[in-house]
């Protein structure tokens, strides 16, 4: 068992991105939507940094920036528990990732505790998550190799053999 005493921030991430100056309705909307993969990056880092976050529905923000102009935006609150040096860390890597002129955090509980059930005793599922040190030359009971059940396109992400219908990789006796 492990339990960690953390804090928990809530920090904005933009729901669209691109140029904007401020409030003029005569001016057109040159915002769009940013797309999900690169929303998946910036968690991917995050998840990287602190182990991981939670993602809220979208909420809508205004803001006036220190030039006097009013901003609404639709904005994603994310949770994130972790330290003071790492969520200053992370609100870094956001404004440098969204291209942001400010980023909103805030301290939304200073005593969070995480628990780990069986933490030491944990151990990775291989045939769910690419695990590079199992060995890639491993043969499944579908015949072909445990690398080939991951998508080295996409992150090593879990697709099953992509080389016939087997859905996971199991170890051939």
């Amino acid at each position: 068992m492990k339990i960690e005493n953390l804090k928990t921030f809530e920090i904005m991430v933009p729901y669209k991105m691109g140029n904007h100056d401020g409030i003029d309705e005569t001016k057109p909307k040159r915002k769009h939507n940013i797309p999900v993969p690169y929303h998946r990056l910036w968690d991917e880092k995050v998840k990287a940094k602190v182990g991981g976050l939670t993602i809220c529905k979208v909420a809508q923000g205004q803001w006036v920036s220190p030039s006097g102009k009013t901003f609404r935006e639709l904005m994603i609150p994310v949770r994130i528990s972790c330290s003071e040096e790492q969520i200053l860390e992370i609100i870094k890597m956001t404004a440098e990732h969204y291209e942001q002129e400010a980023i909103h955090c805030m301290c939304v509980s200073e005593n969070t505790m995480i628990y780990h059930r069986n933490a030491a005793e944990e151990k990775t599922d291989v045939s769910k998550v690419y695990n590079s040190d199992f060995g890639d030359s491993k043969v499944c009971d579908c015949g072909h190799t445990y690398y080939r059940h991951f998508d080295s396109y996409n992150e090593m992400e879990n697709v099953g053999c992509k080389y016939c219908e087997c859905a996971s990789f199991a170890i051939k006796p």
